[in-house]
């Protein structure tokens, strides 16, 4: 038998190879894996990625110091503030493709968090124009970026991408960042002026992203409790004037969207701010959205209003008579809540297709939307369908358990009826929608491969959770959406969904 040549790997650098079998011992001593001996009439890939990054950074570095030159012997500075950071700084700093300049190729896994996490969160819809999380990436690529919002967000982009790689050390240095995120925040907020620019109240948003991908544990409900009151403070110091500019209604579009519908679930008052707000935003941008919105806004109001009432430690008449006032407002709102589902138009309109989609217990029906924006619109107003059907059941049982209530058992009996009958109808399309709206089948109703993004499976928690505590327990329902959740933690990253899935049910109110 021919003694063997040396190996690739020491031929391809025109070095001796000591021709120990297996493994040469150059390529073990210096922790690569040897190629092996076979004849060199073989095809060898060699792995060039790493010259090929060196290669690419120091073109665009040196573009990058050419423009940032360029840009300095002008009298007014760039609005790209990337363009004037010192090269070493451009990697770390820059986020997406910007003026046509596309970031160099990364063999550093931790260069890829940044774009993954904004990969994954970003969206756009003619339905919501506003409450878009690209506005994030646009506020850290401005000149109003700070340290703390930077920190804030490798933070979320590190836990995003430990969740999905299961990296521990990844979540250790995420947690770092949020610690030090957090000490920015605290001397920023100290400063009035400060503490109203666009890039503090992103960094809040990112606060409270980080606490859903990282899954803290929470109290009672779904809504993570961290930074709440922070974020209405920081609402209430910007005023109007962050209204006026379309990244400022955007930042107010995705706290007021969150706050409200924290406010239902957990019965909280909402900012009696909140309607001038609404009033403000360009009714355009908004179109039909705002009308829900204002919808909601009166049901968390009304929920709040309930929720003292069942605190109340003194049952008398006029306590009775409050319950029947909620009761009667709350049959008022759901009729408006009818009305705005029965009048949808253009991209609000949505198909009921039968799809293979298997082991679905809304089959065989599914609801395509003209996209999955549309169809966490549509989940939402099922969610605040059933919250307040709640209200009114439990309503309903507060006043038969009183001896001047019984005489009314007659006339409640139909209300509880109907209430029954919405909550197993939103459950039912919260399901047939639940496919379309993670990216699971097409607008045909045929399943995908593709992977989809994880702002889907984070609009889908809340429809879902609600969902798997109002379904019948140990149901065929209740279990399909434990293992929906169950995915959207394991593919999508998300540990909050876990935590939800495997949280045993709660019925505080004992209406089911």
């Amino acid at each position: 038998m021919p003694r063997p040549r040396g190996c690739h790997e020491c031929r391809s650098k025109r070095i001796k190879c000591d021709k120990v079998v297996p493994a040469c011992g150059r390529c073990t001593n210096s922790g690569k894996i040897c190629p092996g001996y076979e004849p060199s009439s073989e095809l060898v890939f060699r792995d060039m990625s790493q010259y090929a990054e060196k290669k690419v950074k120091g073109r665009v570095g040196s573009r990058v110091y050419a423009d940032s030159e360029a840009s300095n012997t002008t009298t007014s500075p760039s609005s790209d503030s990337w363009m004037s950071v010192p090269t070493s700084e451009y990697h770390a700093l820059t986020i997406g493709s910007r003026n046509g300049i596309t970031p160099p190729p990364s063999t550093n896994f931790r260069d890829t968090a940044i774009p993954r996490l904004f990969f994954d969160y970003k969206t756009s819809s003619k339905a919501l124009p506003l409450g878009n999380y690209s506005v994030l990436e646009d506020i850290a690529n401005s000149s109003d970026s700070t340290p703390c919002l930077q920190q804030a967000m490798q933070a979320v982009a590190l836990q995003h991408l430990a969740n999905q790689v299961k990296d521990n050390s990844l979540e250790i240095e995420a947690a770092k960042y949020y610690s030090n995120a957090v000490s920015l925040m605290i001397e920023i907020l100290g400063n009035p002026v400060e503490a109203r620019k666009d890039s503090t109240l992103a960094t809040s948003v990112f606060f409270g992203l980080y606490n859903l991908i990282h899954g803290y544990e929470m109290p009672d409900g779904f809504w993570v409790h961290f930074h709440f009151k922070g974020r209405l403070s920081l609402l209430r110091l910007r005023g109007d004037e962050q209204l006026q500019s379309r990244t400022g209604q955007m930042l107010w579009a995705i706290t007021y969207i969150v706050h409200v519908m924290k406010c239902i679930s957990s019965n909280i008052r909402p900012p009696d701010e909140a309607e001038k707000w609404l009033e403000l935003v360009d009714g355009e941008v908004l179109s039909r959205q705002s009308v829900l919105s204002t919808i909601n806004l009166k049901t968390a109001r009304l929920c709040a209003e309930a929720q003292d009432l069942f605190d109340m430690k003194d049952q008398d008449e006029l306590w009775l008579i409050g319950l029947l006032n909620i009761i009667k407002a709350g049959i008022e709102l759901d009729r408006q809540y009818q009305t705005w589902s029965e009048t949808p138009e253009d991209y609000w309109l949505y198909q009921v297709v039968r799809s293979s989609y298997p082991n679905n217990p809304a089959r065989p029906h599914h609801h395509i939307y003209y996209d999955t924006t549309v169809g966490f619109i549509w989940n939402n107003f099922r969610s605040v369908r059933i919250h307040l059907h709640e209200i009114l059941l439990h309503c309903c049982t507060l006043i038969e358990a009183q001896p001047s209530g019984q005489p009314m058992l007659s006339a409640f009996e139909e209300t509880r009826r109907e209430s029954s009958i919405v909550i197993q109808d939103m459950i039912t399309d919260i399901c047939a929608s639940i496919p379309f709206c993670l990216g699971l089948i097409d607008r045909g109703g045929r399943a995908t491969t593709e992977r989809p993004q994880s702002i889907e499976g984070y609009r889908c928690m809340y429809p879902l959770y609600l969902a798997m505590v109002s379904a019948k327990e140990g149901g065929e329902i209740q279990t399909w959406i434990r293992d929906k959740l169950e995915w959207i933690s394991a593919a999508m990253g998300i540990r909050l969904a876990m935590i939800l899935a495997r949280r045993p049910k709660r019925d505080p109110w004992n209406i089911r």
